[in-house]
């Protein structure tokens, strides 16, 4: 179990890289009406996939009790239920904000978990360097 400064390192690093990431990946960055208020929609993005985050971080733990586990995939098991829910959550959170047409669901799964996998990676070996491992702490 992560604590809150790990949990909130990984968030806003997720939502940073998201950020950055949907300007390349998706080519309308025009912008998105939350609520009555205008955003750019890589920030919309960037926030979605931070929620991911916090969603993955938050739910995993009860996910993977469920699931009986053996000693040699435990981390493999991990790693996919964190990256899933991320993906899953920002895909979701994309498409009740902003519509997101059917045909960038996969992209939008795909850069929310490939988001938590490279702030997993930065927040291990460049921010808390005496951790180690890909998403194992976690």
């Amino acid at each position: 179990m992560m604590n809150l400064g790990e949990t909130t390192t990984n968030a806003l690093l997720t939502a940073a890289i998201a950020g950055v990431g949907s300007s390349f990946l998706f080519t309308d960055n025009g912008m998105a009406n939350i609520g009555g208020i205008s955003l750019p929609v890589p920030i919309v993005i960037g926030a979605s996939a931070g929620a991911g985050s916090l969603v993955s971080d938050t739910f995993s733990d009860m996910i993977l009790a469920k699931i009986p586990q053996s000693a040699s995939f435990a981390n493999a098991e991990k790693l996919t239920v964190k990256l899933g829910l991320c993906g899953a959550s920002t895909a979701l959170a994309l498409k009740m904000t902003t519509g997101l047409p059917n045909e960038n669901l996969i992209k939008a799964v795909a850069l929310g978990a490939g988001s938590r996998a490279a702030a997993d990676w930065t927040s291990n070996n460049v921010i808390n360097t005496s951790r180690s491992g890909f998403l194992v702490n976690i």
